[in-house]
């Protein structure tokens, strides 16, 4: 069981339990204004760095794909509705009970990440955006490796090649073929037709990979996020932002865009009540919410040795 933890407000435990949602939010009204753009010019400078030291056998092949690839890193990355859940791997952090809750009155719900969806609300939430739960990095050489295993020469032949098994180019692979025998196939038609078509899999972890990279400053957040990435472009016909299900939120003068987000309650594994005098009252309170919504979780009180004033 993977635990994943979520530090909140009294009022915001309330909305979540009470609706089983969370709201996920556009990613560039994060704390961290650039870190979209971050990733996407650290996955750019990756994919250079991949040309400019290309020595496989199929280097010119190569090249030519990693070129095409690179012309839709910015409609894919920047050009998609992207929003994010953000969750910790810390749990009973003290730096989290300042950064996240007003004194006295923090919560930290721990979900049991694999149970986080009901299956059907999974499937419906898949209809409109590619998802997936991603660590968040903070350093180049780790955001570089992840995109090594998305991006190497090994990954983008099998890729295709299960693509072409698929009927993506007709009969396929034949049988006891080497995948180093149709690599030049593969290479021709993939750069005349563009990957998109065979390659939507890589694009997507690209997405999620830039929607969770940030300045080695937040560190100490040890975040982990769900990441959500619409599956229309901006600049395809069909992309139409009036008939999205992005809904707005105020805080602090600021218009917020998010997208609800449902989550199974079976999921929640503990709520930890965060440092205060009152932790049998607060207990007692959240036990009943608990008990009405049919929610079996343990009640843990914050060991951090905090006191708010």
């Amino acid at each position: 069981m993977k635990k994943i933890y979520h530090y909140t407000s009294a009022s915001s435990l309330i909305g979540m339990l009470t609706h089983s949602q969370f709201w996920a939010t556009d990613i560039a009204f994060l704390n961290d204004h650039k870190e979209h753009v971050h990733g996407y010019s650290a996955a750019l400078a990756f994919i250079d760095q991949k040309i400019e030291t290309m020595t496989d056998p199929y280097k010119k092949e190569l090249i030519g794909f990693y070129k095409t690839l690179r012309q839709y890193i910015e409609p894919n990355v920047l050009g998609r509705d992207t929003y994010v859940v953000s969750f910790a791997t810390d749990r009973d952090s003290i730096s989290h009970w300042f950064s996240y809750c007003e004194k006295n009155q923090g919560y930290c719900i721990g979900f049991d990440e694999d149970l986080f969806f009901d299956p059907s609300e999974k499937l419906e939430i898949a209809t409109r955006y590619a998802l997936k739960f991603e660590g968040v990095l903070y350093e180049t050489s780790s955001f570089n490796d992840r995109l090594e295993k998305i991006l190497s020469k090994d990954v983008i032949v099998e890729t295709i090649t299960r693509g072409m098994r698929a009927g993506a180019y007709g009969s396929g692979q034949k049988k006891g073929e080497s995948k180093s025998t149709i690599l030049d196939e593969i290479m021709e038609e993939s750069h005349v037709l563009g990957p998109l078509k065979q390659l939507e899999r890589i694009f997507n972890e690209i997405v999620f990979s830039c929607g969770a990279f940030k300045f080695e400053g937040f560190k100490h957040e040890v975040e982990r996020r769900l990441v959500l990435s619409s599956k229309k472009i901006k600049q395809h016909a069909e992309y139409d932002y009036k008939e999205s299900d992005v809904r707005f939120r105020e805080r602090n003068g600021v218009i917020f865009p998010y997208v609800p987000v449902q989550f199974n309650r079976n999921s929640i594994r503990e709520i930890i009540v965060g440092p205060s005098g009152d932790f049998e009252l607060r207990k007692a309170g959240l036990q009943k919410i608990l008990d009405k919504l049919g929610v079996d979780c343990e009640i843990s009180p914050s060991s951090t040795p905090l006191r708010f004033s």
